[in-house]
């Protein structure tokens, strides 16, 4: 079992989400994503901390009931 303080370099999150190394890379050079840090000259990510960052992309991402909206009907006329 992987442990939440796991610390990830970009080839090992590569490899778990299937996004380049080189865009887990640029990501932190822009600050977007998960946040990182160096150690000594390598990168690094905290598995709990891109955990979360995942999960918050998809929260994002699905739809959201907004109060007062109109809602779609069902059935037909």
């Amino acid at each position: 079992m992987s442990n939440p303080n796991d610390l990830l370099s970009a080839v090992e999150l590569e490899a778990e989400t299937g996004t380049s190394e080189s865009t887990w890379r640029y990501w932190a050079s822009i600050n977007f994503g998960p946040p990182s840090f160096k150690i000594g000259r390598r990168r690094v990510w905290r598995r709990s901390t891109v955990v979360a960052w995942i999960a918050e992309q998809e929260r994002l991402a699905s739809p959201v009931a907004v109060v007062g909206a109109v809602q779609p009907r069902s059935g037909t006329r």
